[in-house]
């Protein structure tokens, strides 16, 4: 009994999860920067959105260290303000201008 509980948790869970993910997708309306080619971009407003709308944590940090041109540590994820920080003063010394939130 205490599986099949778990399981009906877990299938909730995997529902609210697609909801926030649909509800995070549509807050762009047409910009869908995740189907984007260049790291860079998904970096930028993967750090600016709460959601994860990435596949996963590992492609997350893979773009930001294309984009910040170094290795990104995972304890720099707890540091959320200074990551974005990070970025931005990144994306303006590069002159990444299509990167508009």
């Amino acid at each position: 009994m205490i599986h099949m509980g778990y399981a009906k948790i877990k299938r909730i869970e995997q529902a609210v999860n697609a909801r926030d993910l649909e509800r995070a997708k549509a807050r762009y309306g047409d910009n869908h920067w995740w189907e984007s080619n260049d790291p860079r971009i998904k970096a930028y407003y993967q750090v600016h959105e709460p959601t994860l709308i990435l596949p996963n944590l590992g492609d997350f940090r893979k773009c930001l260290e294309v984009l910040l041109g170094r290795e990104v540590y995972p304890q720099e994820f707890l540091g959320q303000q200074r990551l974005i920080k990070l970025v931005d003063e990144k994306c303006k010394e590069i002159g990444l201008q299509s990167a508009k939130r």
